[in-house]
């Protein structure tokens, strides 16, 4: 997807989820296949899973799952902007934000947009948004879903994701990207 496609996507997500967060909800499962677009002008998403959900619920083998869920930490509403991060790197690039080899030895390394060859107006910008919203340690990322979007709203321009896909069906199902040799650490 485009950086506007991308950043209209997290714009809406991340304001739904200060909502929830506001109200003392997590939703601790977001992922591509848990995001589904409606039909008709601009973006419509609809995020499906259980908000505040049992911690020991959370499916920790998922590559959207943030670090300190996947090491049984007690979460707060920064893993859901880690998941909501992990996601939008996925539709920005196609493949996983961190692999789950990485995860396994504890690295939670990501390659950089600009490694990636993305082509998007300022891509330093955007390595440094990502540096920050996939850190692995919740202090060093952005203090709320709202203004992780924000940020990156400021990056590109909202553009009519669902017009463009069509009709209703997951922002993604395409599979996991392969890992490759360069990595780079969210641990800065």
């Amino acid at each position: 997807l485009s950086l506007a496609e991308v950043t209209a996507l997290v714009g809406q997500l991340g304001r739904a989820l200060d909502e929830a967060h506001d109200l003392g909800l997590m939703h601790l499962a977001i992922r591509p296949d848990r995001v589904y677009l409606r039909p008709g002008s601009g973006i419509d998403a609809v995020m499906l899973g259980l908000m505040n959900r049992p911690f020991a619920a959370v499916d920790r083998k998922s590559c959207y799952t943030s670090p300190e869920l996947y090491f049984a930490k007690q979460p707060d509403r920064r893993a859901d902007g880690w998941s909501l991060a992990a996601v939008a790197y996925r539709c920005l690039s196609g493949q996983d934000a961190v692999a789950e080899d990485q995860r396994r030895l504890m690295k939670w390394e990501f390659e950089l947009p600009s490694e990636l060859w993305l082509d998007v107006p300022d891509v330093e910008a955007l390595d440094r948004w990502c540096e920050r919203a996939l850190h692995r340690l919740p202090d060093k990322r952005f203090g709320t879903t709202g203004l992780m979007a924000r940020a990156l709203g400021e990056l590109g321009g909202a553009g009519p994701l669902a017009a463009a896909l069509g009709a209703s069906m997951p922002v993604l199902a395409v599979g996991s990207g392969a890992p490759t040799e360069e990595r780079r650490s969210t641990d800065i």
